[in-house]
């Protein structure tokens, strides 16, 4: 039976921010799309000025993508929106991915190098971004259903609580499962030496130990929600030494658990939501420094995608008094790789485009990669002969039906959303794979406005709103292994040890 009576925890920081999850003024909307508009035109010279390359007509759909996500990143950033409502994170992410990316591939000639690539690279880009300008019109009509209200919101009638026993039992329980977990990993590769020299060896080194993943990685995320509910009625624990404090030793347990492996988006994607939990149910941070260390977040994939592809040599290299150029050239890394390679996708979906349109060999899957990454929930021992999926198609996709060979010959780029769908159906799906994201955008914040400012599910809304940002970069099989990865646990900790409370009317 849910309970009768009202929490008695203190008023947190997220009372202000879930209600900021509504949509500006349109007056707002406005003076936002004319920043955006200045601010893009400005950057678009600038780059002309400097680069004859740039001068091409591609630039003016860039620039379209450009303003449209740059209205929301203005929201942003000038305090219309929370650093953790989807829409503003979208916009600033997509300043990069659709405006900047295209343009600095142009300017640095920096393009993926193991294909046939088009004549004019710019060519495809534009044509690339007349797809994205149209999808992202689009994705801002689907994502309509969370326009202003013409009435303040209903304040909810029940709430998730903490069953305080329940809870406490099922969080020891479960730190010590994890915890006992990732030391039985370590020692099944030889120690933490022998875990990274496997994990360099690429993405078949753990085959079949990903459900093993999900549950093992988990200790860091699910400790610091025990953090955050014991710590929510202390004022001492909602210190600014103490917020840092916390953040510095999760970021360590974040790299023995799990983040030895090299895998950048694991660790940035669970400080984004560390931060978001402190913000959103602790103390709220200053905007500034949520946007620096945003920027940071970006220099971490950099350095650690060093450490990634040059693997144990870090340590000989470091030891002979190496510097920056000795690690790039080792891991085959330039900073361009981490601008445009990880974070962006323009190449990419434009060598995609340009096979779809000139090539007669580029056979589309017409769903398989979907099919695949849904395959992915079925563990292999049950259906070993399951779908290959986007491995597969991407591979025959890129190089011509019949390229892929298991093991020999394997194209494992990721295509971002796009990118994904042109695969799967051609040009035109473009555009309609943005409903998609429009939609759990809009699905997300609905969420969002519907939590009161005490429910325990606050603890889920910043994977929900990093889920959106990198729907935008990601493959389908990403979104799956992202979702186990940062909800399955979480969620399975708030569930065992909720308490329904009614929420007490004024």
């Amino acid at each position: 039976m849910p309970s009768s009576h009202a929490s008695s925890s203190a008023v947190l920081p997220a009372a202000s921010n879930l209600k900021r999850l509504t949509l500006p003024t349109l007056s707002a909307d406005v003076v936002h799309l004319l920043y955006a508009t200045a601010l893009c035109t400005a950057v678009l010279f600038a780059f002309i000025i400097v680069s004859p390359d740039v001068r091409h007509w591609f630039v003016v759909p860039v620039l379209i993508c450009g303003v449209l996500v740059g209205a929301d990143a203005m929201g942003l950033v000038t305090g219309a929106r929370d650093i953790f409502d989807p829409i503003g994170m979208i916009g600033l992410f997509g300043l990069h991915f659709f405006f900047l990316a295209p343009l600095l591939h142009v300017y640095w000639d920096y393009w993926i190098d193991d294909v046939q690539g088009p004549a004019d690279w710019r060519v495809w880009l534009g044509l690339m971004a007349v797809l994205n300008a149209t999808g992202l019109l689009l994705y801002r009509w689907a994502r309509a259903g969370t326009r202003r209200p013409t009435r303040p919101a209903p304040v909810p009638d029940r709430r998730w609580g903490i069953c305080r026993v329940r809870f406490g039992l099922s969080l020891a329980f479960l730190l010590v499962v994890t915890a006992i977990l990732q030391f039985w990993i370590y020692s099944l590769y030889g120690g933490i030496t022998g875990y990274i020299e496997v994990a360099s060896e690429g993405r078949d080194a753990f085959r079949n130990m990903g459900a093993v993943f999900v549950v093992s990685e988990s200790f860091p995320m699910l400790a610091l929600i025990g953090f955050a509910v014991y710590g929510a009625d202390s004022r001492r624990a909602r210190s600014l030494l103490v917020v840092v404090a916390v953040m510095l030793l999760f970021l360590v347990l974040r790299f023995f658990f799990g983040g030895l492996r090299g895998s950048r988006s694991t660790i940035v994607w669970s400080l984004f939501w560390a931060v978001g939990v402190m913000h959103l149910w602790l103390r709220a941070l200053p905007r500034r420094v949520l946007l620096v260390g945003i920027g940071l977040l970006i220099a971490f994939m950099y350095f650690y995608g060093l450490y990634k592809g040059a693997g144990r040599d870090v340590i000989d290299i470091l030891q002979r008094g190496g510097g920056i150029t000795d690690l790039q050239e080792k891991a085959r890394r330039p900073i361009e790789s981490t601008v445009l390679g990880d974070l962006a996708r323009s190449d990419v979906q434009a060598h995609l485009l340009y096979r779809s349109m000139a090539a007669s060999d580029a056979d589309f899957a017409w769903g398989r990669t979907y099919l695949g990454a849904a395959a992915l929930l079925v563990p292999q021992f049950i259906w070993p002969d399951r779908v290959t999926g986007k491995i597969q198609a991407g591979t025959d996709f890129q190089y011509g039906s019949g390229s892929y060979a298991l093991g020999r010959f394997e194209s494992l780029r990721v295509y971002g959303l796009a990118g994904e769908a042109l695969i799967n159906f051609g040009p035109l799906a473009v555009p309609l794979s943005y409903v998609v994201l429009g939609l759990l955008v809009r699905w997300v914040r609905r969420f969002a406005s519907q939590l009161h400012e005490q429910d325990t599910r606050v603890l889920l809304l910043p994977m929900l709103v990093s889920l959106c940002v990198t729907m935008v970069v990601s493959d389908a099989d990403n979104m799956v292994f992202f979702v186990a990865q940062n909800g399955i646990m979480p969620f399975l900790l708030l569930l065992s040890g909720r308490r329904t409370v009614v929420v007490a009317r004024a």
